[in-house]
């Protein structure tokens, strides 16, 4: 089995700034390292960073909350790592070297594991060697369930990633009232006449714009991977992810040109190989089609949508990696989406 890892959304450049893991713990990149969007299903809120410089290495942090972790010490941290680990051990009662190491209020521990299959062979880009699942508590809370990924069991690339893990802290303030709204449109509605009155709604919106999204009442909101207030993502019944922003119109100079830099922060600072564009329109939203592929991962479909009513530019990532789903799936939410004023 090969140590794979897909690297799903867009790659953000990032500094020394703590990034948000859910409302409750704070992660510092380490220099040299950047931030991946990762658009994939999960019940928890995940944060994944690989290194700038194209290294083969990558580290994904969840957070599980305490009443699903069932952590309180070093001992039952042991437990949650071996649960963590099972399919990297040869049988349930193989022996783990566990290593342990202090945090100013917890603990972390973790251990390594060599793919078999790849030992001698030179390295691929997407393929790891070792894997590193790892577990950090933080003295009370929830419990971070974290796998490194890197071509070696000791090097720059692990420690690195390591100390990202230990950079974890509780937040300290409170965090503030949440900016994002969804409220439930009933079907005989008084909004105005934008909004479409044959289906259920679900509405996203932001004090500073005018306008709000409306999109399917099927689709069920996911943790924030981004810290930006007027982020937002969502998932279907079919793993289709939709996310985005909405932003200030005048920061929108049509689709050619934010397709340019979009698609240079995913092949320059990303890494990610983008094929397959077309560019269309579908009930008003210009959309790109593309795929991006990642080593030997399996391709993800992706559509960009955008568009302008009054000071508002909504910008939607649609994306699935399911091997039956086609561009139908994705072009069929952009024609259930809209964009109406307040």
């Amino acid at each position: 089995m090969k140590y794979l890892v897909l690297l799903l959304g867009l790659f953000v450049s990032s500094s020394l700034r703590a990034d948000l893991l859910g409302e409750t713990v704070e992660i510092t990149p380490v220099a040299g390292w950047g931030r991946m969007l990762v658009a994939r299903p999960s019940p928890f809120p995940t944060l994944q960073y690989v290194p700038k410089d194209g290294r083969n290495a990558s580290v994904l942090i969840t957070l599980f909350p305490a009443d699903a972790a069932k952590v309180t010490d070093l001992p039952s941290l042991k437990k949650f790592l071996r649960v963590s680990a099972t399919p990297y051990l040869s049988a349930p009662d193989a022996e783990m070297n566990a290593i342990e190491r202090g945090l100013p209020q917890g603990f972390l521990v973790y251990a390594s594991f060599e793919d078999p299959d790849l030992v001698g062979k030179p390295s691929r880009k997407g393929n790891y060697k070792i894997a590193t699942p790892a577990a950090a508590y933080l003295g009370s809370g929830p419990t971070l369930q974290v796998t490194i990924f890197t071509d070696r069991k000791d090097g720059a690339d692990l420690q690195e990633a390591l100390q990202i893990v230990q950079s974890a802290s509780l937040r300290r303030t409170p965090p503030k009232a949440p900016v994002l709204t969804a409220l439930t449109l009933p079907k005989a509605s008084t909004t105005p006449a934008p909004v479409p009155k044959n289906l259920d709604r679900q509405t996203v919106g932001f004090r500073t714009f005018s306008s709000v999204l409306l999109l399917p009442m099927r689709f069920e909101r996911t943790p924030k991977l981004n810290s930006e207030e007027n982020y937002f993502s969502f998932i279907d019944e079919k793993h289709v992810i939709l996310s985005g922003w909405l932003d200030h119109a005048a920061g929108f100079n049509g689709m050619k040109e934010f397709w340019v830099k979009e698609k240079n922060a995913m092949t320059g600072e990303g890494g990610l190989s983008v094929a397959e564009e077309s560019f269309t329109i579908i009930n008003g939203w210009t959309i790109v089609r593309y795929v991006v592929r990642a080593g030997d991962a399996p391709p993800q479909k992706n559509i960009r949508a955008c568009r302008v009513v009054g000071d508002t530019w909504a910008d939607i990532h649609l994306s699935t990696i399911e091997p039956a789903a086609t561009w139908k799936d994705l072009e069929d939410v952009v024609k259930e989406l809209s964009l109406a004023p307040k």
